[in-house]
């Protein structure tokens, strides 16, 4: 069986999109949000970005970087894929979901159950 690699890879949503951090930051305050959640590529000034976002009103704030798994159990799922090559390696069977802590996942979805 052959993979089929996605050059563009996407998520529908339901919801609304703002592109443009003056026009999100507005909106983020003026909208009824609830609950913000954080998630960046690398590169990103983080803690800079999640500073900004604590210090709007929100019910709930969620890092998404606090839910992944250690560096060692993420080096340890990746280690057969990975290779001295630092641009190659082999395709994973792994999914987004395999990186993530489900025991912190579940206290996540617990905490957002009961607090929104």
């Amino acid at each position: 069986m052959m993979n089929k690699y996605n050059k563009r890879p996407n998520i529908e949503i339901n919801g609304w999109i703002i592109e443009g951090w003056n026009d999100i930051l507005r909106a983020l305050q003026t909208k009824a949000a609830k609950t913000i959640v954080i998630d960046c590529y690398s590169g990103v000034l983080y803690n800079e970005l999640k500073d900004v976002f604590k210090k709007l009103r929100h019910d709930v704030f969620i890092d998404t970087a606090e839910l992944f798994k250690t560096e060692k159990e993420i080096r340890g799922l990746t280690a057969k894929i990975l290779t001295e090559d630092v641009l190659f390696g082999h395709i994973t069977h792994l999914s987004l979901i395999d990186y993530f802590d489900e025991k912190k996942l579940l206290t996540q979805r617990s905490y957002i159950e009961n607090n929104v």
